[in-house]
């Protein structure tokens, strides 16, 4: 974080805890499947997405436009 002058945490997660926690573990990968997870500032999930394979995400236009929702408070 230091040397990239990061202002964000990072997570580490060397025993998948957060991996399993999350339900994206990727079984015999020790990874994730790609995921990605939008939570507003009360914790509510707002955005989820589960990939199948490493292709697999969403578009980034989906992304920002339920970012932008959620930053609003909307539904």
């Amino acid at each position: 974080m230091r040397k990239n002058r990061l202002t964000f945490p990072i997570l580490s997660d060397p025993d998948l805890a957060v991996i399993r926690a999350y339900g994206v573990e990727h079984l015999g990968h020790d990874i994730a499947h790609p995921a990605t997870f939008i939570v507003d500032r009360t914790r509510t999930l707002r955005f989820a997405y589960l990939g199948e394979g490493m292709a697999d995400m969403p578009p980034v236009e989906k992304i920002l436009e339920d970012t932008r929702r959620a930053a609003a408070g909307a539904p």
